[in-house]
């Protein structure tokens, strides 16, 4: 069960830090963002641990299925919905690595609202407030990069770092 709050969290956290290769003289425009976005890939580095290691393998598996773990939708008025796969698998497809996409509507939705402006997004979740965050993230054609700093924020103090998260627009 662990590995599941873990997987959900990393997930969530896709957004919580920034991403210094903004140029500052281009002001984002609100339009790139409205779409769906699918996480991709996480990329931890020659620092990653078995937990960072295991979740990459995970999630670029399931991603090279058309079974994205995490999908992120914005609409053009500032709403935003997260669906969630990562509560559909179970703990043992989570330790063993070997894992299946969950059967249509077995993951979660969440719902809130995005700010998305000067390179800073800003994801609002009336009902979870522990969701809430921000960052700066940099978007080139259909590909978003975040780096999130201890993406594996409950993990042993050492553990972890900077991860590199790449969603792809569908």
């Amino acid at each position: 069960m662990k590995n599941i709050f873990l997987l959900t969290c990393a997930c969530l956290l896709v957004f919580s830090c920034s991403n210094d290769d903004n140029n500052d003289n281009e002001e984002p425009k609100t339009s790139e963002i409205v779409g769906t976005w699918a996480v991709a890939s996480s990329d931890s580095g020659s620092d990653a641990n078995e937990a960072e290691a295991s979740l990459k393998k995970i999630v670029e598996q399931l991603a090279g299925e058309g079974c994205p773990i995490i999908t992120y939708t914005f609409d053009a008025n500032g709403k935003v919905t997260v669906y969630n796969i990562s509560e559909a698998l179970s703990e043992e497809e989570l330790q063993s690595g070997d894992v299946s996409c969950p059967a249509s509507g077995a993951g979660s939705t969440t719902t809130g609202t995005y700010t998305y402006e000067n390179g800073m997004l800003t994801l609002d979740f009336a009902d979870d407030s522990a969701k809430n965050v921000s960052a700066a993230v940099t978007i080139s054609g259909n590909t978003m990069k975040a780096t999130v700093n201890d993406f594996f924020d409950e993990l042993p103090e050492g553990v972890g770092g900077d991860t590199q998260v790449i969603l792809t627009k569908s």
